[in-house]
């Protein structure tokens, strides 16, 4: 992947920035049949072969999940960025750590604020790395009945609501459902918001 992403980045001038995440436990087990017990452990070292072989650096690693020896082949003017999607305090703290920012969805502005940005930049300023990219996905919608998302969402999102990492986000920003959530008919008044905590989204 390290070799992929860096290839695209050099064809691509710079402006490519590679994402992952864990997934969840119902895909991962109940989809792919695979292990999903310590999911933090397994992004631990992922990153820690993933990211120092995108600043093309030498990786000599060897732990319980992962070994790996070796360099990527691959000139560019600078190195792939990375951003790891976290949510929970432990994966905050390796997106700080090892990447270069985070990528979240569906997680409102208050939640942002209070909790994300600040456990990802303490993290980035414990590990002496630059302050992390912000990358904020909600749930767009361009229409003229603000109730249409609404109900939109009740047959096309409502499982996120069902899943733990994103329950937990839903519960911090006092959201008791999707439809009830504080996105819909809000671009002009999240947007500006977003935007004021450095947020891209």
């Amino acid at each position: 992947m390290a070799q992929q992403a860096a290839t695209t980045n050099a064809a691509s001038g710079g402006r490519f920035t590679l994402g992952i995440g864990l997934s969840h436990k119902p895909i991962i087990e109940g989809m792919f049949g695979m292990s999903y017990e310590h999911p933090a452990r397994h992004m631990k070292e992922y990153l820690e072969v993933l990211a120092p072989a995108l600043r093309n650096e030498k990786v000599d690693y060897q732990g319980k999940l992962y070994g790996a020896h070796g360099q990527i082949q691959c000139r560019s003017r600078s190195p792939c960025p990375l951003v790891v999607a976290a949510l929970g305090e432990r994966m905050l703290e390796l997106a700080g750590t090892h990447a270069d920012g985070t990528i979240t969805w569906m997680t409102g502005p208050k939640t942002l604020e209070e909790h994300i940005i600040p456990k990802i930049r303490a993290a980035a300023t414990r590990a002496g790395r630059p302050e992390p990219r912000i990358v904020a996905g909600v749930p767009t919608a361009i229409v003229t009945d603000l109730m249409l998302p609404g109900r939109a969402s009740t047959r096309g999102m409502a499982m996120y609501g069902k899943l733990a990492s994103h329950r937990g986000m839903l519960d911090r920003e006092g959201a008791g459902g999707l439809p009830a959530s504080p996105w819909w008919g809000m671009k002009r008044i999240c947007g500006s918001r977003f935007s004021a905590c450095g947020i891209s989204a």
